[in-house]
């Protein structure tokens, strides 16, 4: 089998090979074109043989090479849709910082990939003032612009394009926008325990609610709380949350006979913490109810079918002190018809119940219980009952002689 002489040449670098460069590259031409004139096995991906012809290494090196190169140019010919919007995000709501802002983005494209980003800042929307113009970042995804006069209370937002491997933009996507917040929340107010309206000084099972006035803040809002307890007038404080959103906190299990004070403070969107709130005057905890009261009435018998009344001796509660007593009336036993429901007669110890509706032959018993500061209740005492009787005994008519004043009383 012979070889082209051209070819051979090519192939053993004799002096019929060496010819000028641009001579050498008309054979390179010549070689490809006659490589590719042979076709390709599409299933190998190399050169057919031709029973007549050699086809030499070098030129399905060339081959080989030409192909490699063109498959690229091929594909970013192919590639006519721009890359996804890209998604954009930024350092959260706020920022306490006035020279910096810092914002990641992802964007794809699947044909050709993305070869470069841009990114601008807007003041006060995505539409607003430009800060910063089209910028570059290269294939890098992130950028952290330095150098910048940013003014508190305003809201800045990354606006970012990105281009593929063929040229091609994609649409601008905005972040949702940073504000800058130098300053802290104003302080809460003043805490109060047990209801949002009444400051209770004693709660009865170790389980109530702290309340307090809300804090502000104009530029970044109040994002949470930290709520701090203590023992005492003077013990350490605790902290029992940092991410309270709303302006109360309930407590559970507190220790009877102890006292508990809190103070609260407010942070805002970026991060700054307000000063602390006035310490709350405490709650006092009492589990333990008042001593029971012992009750007498007004003897065995009484023939008033309207009126009833009883004394008490005085309760006592060393936490949280006596602040009422109430009193109630049955029928019968100490355990019958309630005709007088539990009333209250704040601090005295007696009472005397008018406009009743008593029954004849009926016996009544009056209840007494005492309540503390801390709403807890005595066990209730009763007296040792009362019978209603008929009036048996006649009336006395007394009158005043006209003539010297004398009184008769007739029998």
């Amino acid at each position: 089998m012979t070889n082209n002489g051209s070819t051979a040449a090519l192939e053993t670098g004799t002096s019929a090979g060496r010819r000028s460069p641009r001579h050498t590259m008309r054979r390179v031409r010549h070689a490809v074109w006659r490589s590719n004139a042979l076709g390709l096995d599409q299933t190998a991906g190399l050169p057919k043989r031709d029973p007549g012809r050699c086809v030499c290494p070098f030129t399905q090196a060339v081959v080989f090479l030409t192909l490699g190169f063109l498959t690229p140019v091929l594909a970013l010919a192919a590639d006519t849709t721009p890359p996804t919007t890209p998604v954009v995000t930024d350092d959260g709501t706020s920022t306490t910082s006035t020279t910096q802002l810092h914002a990641t983005w992802t964007s794809a494209d699947p044909e050709s990939g993305i070869a470069e980003s841009q990114y601008l800042i807007r003041q006060d929307s995505t539409s607003g003032t430009i800060l910063v113009t089209w910028t570059s970042t290269g294939p890098t995804a992130s950028v952290t612009r330095t150098g910048l006069s940013l003014i508190q209370g305003k809201r800045y937002y990354f606006g970012v394009k990105a281009k593929n491997g063929a040229g091609l933009w994609s649409a601008v996507g905005y972040s949702n926008g940073i504000s800058v917040d130098t300053t802290a929340p104003s302080a809460p107010g003043q805490p109060k325990e047990g209801s949002s309206t009444t400051d209770y000084d004693y709660d009865g099972d170790g389980s109530y609610t702290v309340y307090w006035p809300a804090a502000s803040d104009p530029d970044s809002g109040v994002s949470a709380y930290e709520v701090q307890e203590r023992l005492g007038a003077s013990g350490p404080w605790t902290s029992l949350t940092t991410t309270r959103t709303s302006p109360k906190f309930s407590v559970s299990g507190r220790v009877d006979k102890t006292q508990y004070v809190y103070q609260v403070r407010a942070k805002n969107g970026a991060g700054l913490w307000s000063p602390w709130s006035a310490s709350s005057d405490g709650i006092l905890v009492d589990k333990t109810a008042p001593l029971a009261v012992s009750v007498t009435d007004d003897g065995a018998t009484t023939s008033s079918i309207t009126t009833l009344h009883a004394t008490w001796t005085a309760s006592s509660d060393p936490e949280s002190g006596i602040m009422s007593y109430e009193y109630l009336i049955r029928q019968d036993s100490t355990s019958g018809t309630i005709i007088v429901p539990y009333t209250s007669v704040g601090t005295a110890t007696e009472v005397t119940r008018t406009g009743l509706s008593l029954i004849v032959g009926k016996t009544y018993y009056l209840g007494v219980r005492a309540k503390n500061g801390a709403a807890r209740y005595s066990s209730i005492r009763y007296s040792n009952g009362i019978l209603v009787q008929a009036d048996t005994t006649p009336p006395v008519i007394s009158f005043t002689s006209p003539t010297d004043g004398q009184i008769l009383v007739a029998p």
